[in-house]
């Protein structure tokens, strides 16, 4: 026998023996108040796979329904005030309600210049964008041991203008206004291709249900 093999068979006798994993198996009606419990297991499984099948086919039917929705919707809303809703029918008994919230939604820099190249920056500022300015106020700043001094001084007024960077932080925000849906017809001449780009900046997605 070779000393390997010698080493290999040493033991040490302070060494914890590794812990089994968790393995606990659950006889069917293994609580008599809960019921089948392993059954409930197994039910729990193939539901957790259904859903993830759901998902992929919901998925693949928005890929199709969503661009059809938007192209009736804002058909619809480039000729004048209309319902807001339209209800589609599908095959068999089926039918769907689509429509759009006229919900504001945060105006990012790229969407206001996209807006600005279609409506011009006047319409756009007066007419579909509120902008103004945020103030927030970090925790690490709140820490700050002279944080509630120089806050005092700021709720009183006494503060300079070179003060204001070392107690707030500010961000220049812009959101949309409401009422976008009823002057979409107005702001693009009947025009429904520009209505769905309009719309995709300054409203949230249609609902469909």
């Amino acid at each position: 026998m070779t000393t390997a093999t010698l080493e290999q068979r040493k033991v040490d006798p302070f060494a914890t023996a590794p812990k089994p994993k968790p393995n606990t198996h659950i006889a069917p009606n293994d609580d008599p108040e809960l019921g089948d419990v392993a059954g409930s297991i197994a039910e729990l499984v193939d539901a957790k796979a259904e859903c993830k099948a759901a998902e992929a086919r919901l998925d693949a039917a928005k890929g199709t329904v969503m661009p059809f929705v938007k192209r009736v919707l804002c058909g619809l809303l480039a000729g004048g005030p209309k319902p807001k809703s339209q209800r589609l029918t599908g095959d068999g008994d089926s039918s769907v309600t689509a429509y759009y919230q006229d919900r504001a939604v945060k105006v990012t820099d790229e969407s206001h210049a996209m807006l600005c190249g279609m409506f011009g920056e006047e319409t756009v500022d007066t007419e579909l964008v509120d902008s103004d300015w945020t103030f927030t106020v970090s925790k690490e700043r709140m820490a700050d041991p002279d944080f509630k001094a120089r806050l005092t001084r700021a709720l009183q007024a006494e503060f300079s203008g070179d003060e204001i960077p070392t107690i707030f932080e500010r961000e220049w925000h812009r959101k949309s206004r409401k009422g976008v849906l009823d002057r979409a017809a107005g702001l693009c001449g009947g025009d429904s291709s520009k209505v769905e780009a309009l719309l995709s900046l300054t409203v949230p997605a249609p609902t469909v249900k």
